[in-house]
């Protein structure tokens, strides 16, 4: 028998999707579970942690 790759939908269409943040949306709306499983948190702890560090990592513009 020969063996198969077996991947989740919303991870094989990384190559797809250029911006890893709508993977991450998408994965947290279909598949909370193994949204938990990539990034070791729940939906709602890694919301309230990025609302604490966004001013911090925000971009910004600067004139050079």
């Amino acid at each position: 028998r020969k063996k198969r790759m077996w991947v989740c939908k919303w991870i094989g269409r990384r190559l797809t999707h250029e911006a890893s943040n709508n993977l991450f949306k998408e994965s947290a709306l279909k598949d909370p579970t193994a949204y938990r499983k990539v990034l070791r948190l729940m939906c709602e702890k890694f919301e309230e942690f990025l609302k604490k560090v966004h001013p911090l990592v925000q971009k910004k513009d600067s004139l050079m």
